[in-house]
């Protein structure tokens, strides 16, 4: 049994936390389309790209991965959403994915994709926002 919402009333759409969830599930439909394009889109800490410490955020490895990850934002997403505004909510998301990115790129020398980075930011700031709500 999965819980899809939480007991926080939203005051506004959540435009931003979609348009997320829609970009991520593109990518991931334009990766299985075109293999290579998940090498250009990742964050390889021997060879950081500025552009790769954005793009790594919206590729996953594998249905798995991805669903878990939507999932978190389906739940979590709209209320920090509505909190921070759209634009807000955007910056924060991609500044989570950077600081992971760069604390990836300082700790390990391999290559990283996936939204977890930024997906634990949004988890972390649901907890700080809402430290009382039922899911």
């Amino acid at each position: 049994m999965v819980s899809l919402r939480t007991d926080e009333p939203l005051k506004s759409t959540p435009w931003a936390n979609w348009a997320l969830i829609l970009g991520n599930l593109v990518v991931f439909l334009l990766q299985l389309r075109m293999p290579g394009l998940i090498d250009r889109l990742d964050l390889n800490a021997r060879d950081p790209h500025v552009a790769c410490f954005l793009t790594y955020a919206l590729v996953h490895i594998g249905w798995t991965h991805l669903l878990f990850n939507l999932l978190a934002l389906v739940m979590f997403g709209p209320n920090v959403n509505d909190r921070l505004g759209q634009t807000g909510y955007l910056a924060f998301y991609f500044s989570g994915g950077i600081v992971a990115g760069i604390a990836f790129v300082i700790f390990d020398q391999g290559v990283v994709a996936g939204a977890s980075g930024a997906i634990g930011a949004v988890l972390g700031a649901y907890l700080v926002f809402f430290p009382r709500s039922r899911v």
